[in-house]
């Protein structure tokens, strides 16, 4: 188990994130690189790589903040508005254990700045491994 701590500071006022992480034998690795700072004019990248410990046959889908504008996912994603605003990327297919699967957007976020966004959870969904729940890259189980 960690402990993040994360603290920034938008016009000199901390903004702080406490998030504990489990890491337990998950059925995947997860890897997320994407800009910690951006400039809010223009497109930013998010490259999503997942590693799968098992086969697997469901979706991937990662949750980006209300006002983003999401483009060029790659390969084709799903791009879905919720009722709150935010928006849902998600992939599906099969994949097989060993295998590395990734997944690309562009994220063009409100043109406010300073400002401070949460991407995310992404979740990995299947009807079948996990006894039908849904795991989210914390590693949390949700039934």
């Amino acid at each position: 188990t960690y402990m993040l701590d994360l603290t920034g500071f938008i016009k000199d006022k901390p903004r702080e994130l406490h998030q504990e992480v489990h890491v337990t034998n998950a059925p995947f690795v997860i890897k997320r690189t994407a800009a910690t700072r951006l400039w809010p004019f223009a497109p930013s990248p998010m490259d999503i790589e997942v590693t799968f410990t098992n086969d697997f046959d469901g979706r991937i889908t990662d949750t980006v903040p209300a006002g983003f504008v999401i483009t060029n996912t790659n390969p084709n994603g799903e791009v879905i508005k919720q009722d709150d605003g935010s928006v849902h990327v998600t992939w599906y297919g099969p994949w097989k254990a060993g295998e590395k699967a990734t997944f690309h957007y562009d994220y063009d976020a409100p043109d406010i700045s300073p400002n401070f966004y949460l991407i995310g959870p992404l979740l990995i969904q299947s009807d079948h491994p996990f006894d039908g729940g849904v795991l989210t890259s914390t590693g949390d189980t949700i039934q």
